[in-house]
């Protein structure tokens, strides 16, 4: 059940062609191996492939995101609609979508903390130190009201003013356009 995938379905919600929902299945299957889903560690060694250092802590955030029925593996329809999200078209459910994922603690709010995670993750998957020097930075940017944690309306005025915010959270592997 969970691998029953609408193609005509998700491409019209998501506002894409069926020939990129049919991608989207082809690389899923290609990861899965004889399996029908992807387990965190499948889920690791897919980011591990694409980017040049250690993408694990960033991939078991994002396996955390699209695992959305919480049993611990991925499966085809969670896979393609994680990805679709994170590239939507529709900038209120992409600021939606990174919202969910900044606030790994799922509190509502974010705190620096959490952006210290997200980044901190991201320079590993890069091979770069800079992590705590970019999440206070952006912190600071998006605590619009100095009170220590994010609101989902101060992110999402951020986010809509700042590219780096959701830029982070949707990264695109070394020489992808």
């Amino acid at each position: 059940m969970g691998n029953s995938v609408s193609t005509e379905g998700l491409a019209k919600e998501f506002q894409v062609s069926q020939s990129e929902i049919i991608e989207l299945k082809k690389i899923y299957k290609e990861n899965c191996g004889r399996s029908r889903f992807l387990s965190r560690e499948k889920f690791r060694k897919v980011y591990n492939k694409v980017f040049p250092g250690d993408a694990s802590q960033f991939a078991d955030i994002m396996f955390n995101k699209f695992d959305t029925d919480n049993n611990g593996r991925v499966d085809m329809r969670e896979f393609i609609i994680g990805l679709l999200m994170s590239d939507a078209k529709d900038v209120n459910k992409k600021i939606e979508f990174a919202f969910e994922m900044y606030d790994i603690d799922k509190s509502g709010t974010i705190s620096r903390d959490e952006v210290i995670q997200i980044s901190q993750a991201y320079s590993r998957m890069y091979n770069t130190d800079e992590g705590t020097m970019v999440a206070d930075r952006l912190f600071e940017y998006m605590d619009k009201n100095r009170d220590e944690e994010i609101s989902f309306e101060e992110f999402s005025e951020a986010a809509r003013s700042n590219s780096e915010i959701l830029n982070l959270l949707f990264p695109k592997p070394p020489g992808s356009t």
